[in-house]
Formats: C-alpha cells, structure tokens, sequence
C-alpha cells in the first residue's frame, strides 16, 4: 500500500489485492481493520498538507474492493448459515483487559511509545500509516463488534509496536557512545525475547506428549471409528472423560459424554 501510494501503478495493485484476498481467506475480520487503519492514515497525511491525486486514491482503493465479494461471502456464511450462526452466537472472545495488555506487551509498548513520540514530533510521512495504527487498533479492541471477535484483534498490534519500539530504541541510544548503545541493544533484543520462548517452550511440550488427554492412542481410535460403523438407529452410547468430546465428532448416534 505504501507502494502504490508513492508510485501508483499495476504491479504493486495486483500484488497488494491478492495479498488482501489471501487473507480474508484466513482472517477475513482483518481486512475491515486494515482499511480502517489506512483511511486514518491518509486524513493524518491530509492534516499535514500531503494531497495525494486522484488516481492514487483510485489505485489505494482498488485492493480493498477486490475483496468485497469474498468478504460478503463470509458475512453471508457467519450470520445465515444456520450451522455457522449458530456456532457464531456463542463466541465470547472479548479483549484483554487494559492493564494486562499494557503487562503482556511489556518493554516493546515502552520503547513503542517512544517512537510514537519521536514520528509525530518529526512528521515523518513514511510513518503516518504506524501513529495511527496501535491506538485505532487499541480502541477497536474494547469497542463491540457484531461478531465478537476483539481479542482476536490483538492480531494487528503486533508489528506496529515492534516496528515503533526500533525507531524508539534508535532515538534513545543516538546520543550514547556506540559500545554503550551495543550492549543496551543486545540486552533490550534479550528481554524482549523472554515471552517468545515461553511460547515455544510451551509449544514444545505440548509437541513431546507432555500431556496425554491431548493425544488418542491407534486402538481408541479404531475403536470409535468401529463403534461409529457397526451401529442401530436408536443406538446410545457413552464418552469417558478420557475420550471427551472425540466420540460425538466421529459417531452417528446420540452419545452421552463425561460417564
């Protein structure tokens, strides 16, 4: 986008409009915000005397209007589909309260806070898109949406605070000697990556069979897809603890679960 911005033509169109179609084929609730954010930051750069032609605003347009048909094929499917809707109503994935936040997003949001400072200090036009970026994505987060899908909105705040929290860290250690500004980087770039390999330490035992409730042995699963085959209509059966909710996925009769 910030492409087809500086110089529009077909070739950064084309490309930015599949990119825009691949994902509101896997996070279609993202496209909306990533108009959101961009017509924020074209009024900012408006506020700052940047007037930009109409066939740029033309060419910026034309990836978000690629996927409206697949996002209203989505918005079909999540509010009419009898199975979706239904599955849908019962969504509670609400944000993060602000204080817990501001904690899991720890020393990045400091450093990110920097740089919002220092970018809107300087004016920086090739920043205009990240001064808006985390607080519209920061206020959709606790604002309602049709769908409740807010916490899955955290999403987008990612890459704006890292990409702020360099440009923060950059103006912090501009005035320090070089090896002092070294080892303050190495040692930031450290803490930073605390909570990265918390994750992947997690993933790792998840992955190792830490945790068997998690894992179905061969013989219970043949088992299952043996009961689901060899059945009456009016069958009944019941679902340990142990096996869950695994029988009622792979089963065409009524199971009773938890016994």
């Amino acid at each position: 986008m910030l492409r087809i911005a500086e110089a529009p033509a077909w070739r950064p169109v084309l490309l930015t409009s599949a990119a825009l179609i691949a994902l509101t084929a896997i996070h279609p609730q993202m496209v909306p915000v990533i108009g959101l954010i961009w017509a924020a930051s074209q009024a900012l750069l408006w506020a700052w005397g940047v007037r930009p032609g109409w066939r740029a605003v033309l060419a910026q347009a034309l990836p978000f209007v690629a996927t409206l048909p697949p996002l209203a094929y989505n918005a079909w499917i999540l509010f009419y589909d009898p199975t979706i809707a239904e599955w849908a109503r019962q969504w509670r994935h609400q944000a993060p309260g602000p204080l817990s936040l501001v904690v899991s997003l720890g020393l990045p949001l400091v450093m990110a806070a920097v740089g919002l400072w220092v970018s809107r200090r300087q004016r920086d036009r090739m920043l205009a898109l990240m001064l808006v970026w985390p607080p519209l994505v920061a206020a959709l987060l606790y604002l309602p949406n049709a769908a409740n899908i807010q916490r899955r909105l955290l999403d987008a705040l990612y890459v704006p605070v890292g990409i702020l929290a360099a440009v923060g860290f950059r103006a912090l250690v501009r005035r320090l000697p070089r090896g002092w500004a070294r080892r303050l980087q190495a040692l930031i770039a450290a803490t930073s990556c605390v909570s990265s390999a918390i994750v992947l330490a997690i993933a790792l035992r998840f992955a190792s069979g830490a945790f068997p409730g998690d894992y179905l042995p061969n013989d219970a699963w043949n088992a299952m897809h043996w009961r689901s085959s060899h059945h009456q209509r009016n069958d009944r059966s019941r679902s340990s603890p142990q096996s869950d909710r695994r029988l009622p996925a792979c089963a065409e009769f009524q199971v009773y679960v938890g016994y």
